[in-house]
C-alpha cells in the first residue's frame, strides 16, 4: 500500500472553528489481486463492499490518530485539511493491516508548514522556518484473522481469505490493549472465539 498526504488550507466549519479535517481515500489498482469481483454488473461486488468497510475503518483510525485542533492554523479563519490517499498496489491478504500501517506512517511523516495570517486581508503566509511534525496520538496495530473450519487462522493470505467462513481485524494500542474490531461481513463469530 502506497500512501501520500496532501495538505490544503481551508476555512473551518462554523461549529468547529479550530478543528481541521483528515479525509482518507482508498484506491485499489485493477491488477492488485487476481479474481477480484469489483467489476460485477451493477457494482456492489463483495470486494467493493469490503473496500467501503475498510475505508470506514481507515477514516475512523485517522480521526483517532490526529487531534482535530492540531490542524488549526488560525481559529475561525483557517485550518488544514489533510487528504490521505492510499493506493493498493498488490493485495495478497491482510489489506486492513497494510492500509492501517501505511496510513499511520504517512501521517507520522507529515510536516505542517508554519503559517501566519496577515492582519490586513487575512491572507495566509508560509514562513521560511522549518515545518513542524504533525502531532499524533498513538498508532494502533492491526492484526488480521480468519476462521477456517472453526479454527482461528492468523495473518491469512488472499487465497486463505477466500476459504475462511469469516475474517476480521483486531486493532490494539501501544499497550496491546483492545482498540477496535473490523469485521466486514461473513459468518458470526462464536462467543468463545
Amino acid at each position: 500500500v502506497l500512501a501520500g498526504v496532501q495538505l490544503e488550507a481551508t476555512p473551518p466549519s462554523e461549529g468547529e472553528p479550530s478543528s481541521g479535517r483528515v479525509v482518507v481515500g482508498l484506491e485499489v489498482a485493477a491488477v492488485a489481486s487476481a479474481g477480484d469481483d469489483t467489476s460485477t454488473a451493477g457494482g456492489g461486488g463483495r470486494s467493493e463492499r469490503e473496500h467501503a468497510a475498510l475505508l470506514e475503518l481507515l477514516q475512523g483510525t485517522a480521526a483517532t490518530l490526529v487531534p482535530p485542533d492540531a490542524l488549526c492554523i488560525a481559529e475561525g479563519k483557517a485550518v488544514w485539511t489533510a487528504y490521505v490517499d492510499l493506493y493498493v498496489l498488490e493485495h495478497d491478504g491482510n489489506l486492513a493491516d497494510a492500509a492501517v500501517l501505511a496510513l499511520a506512517r504517512a501521517l507520522g511523516d507529515t510536516r505542517l508548514p508554519r503559517v501566519t495570517v496577515e492582519a490586513e486581508g487575512g491572507a495566509l503566509v508560509v514562513a521560511e522556518e522549518a515545518a513542524l511534525p504533525l502531532p499524533l496520538g498513538p498508532a494502533p496495530l492491526a492484526v488480521s484473522f480468519g476462521v477456517l473450519d472453526g479454527q482461528l487462522l492468523l495473518d491469512p493470505t488472499r487465497e486463505e481469505e477466500s476459504l475462511v467462513s469469516t475474517g476480521f481485524t483486531v486493532l490494539v494500542d501501544a499497550d496491546a490493549a483492545f482498540a477496535g474490531l473490523h469485521k466486514p461481513g461473513g459468518a458470526p463469530l462464536d462467543d468463545d472465539l
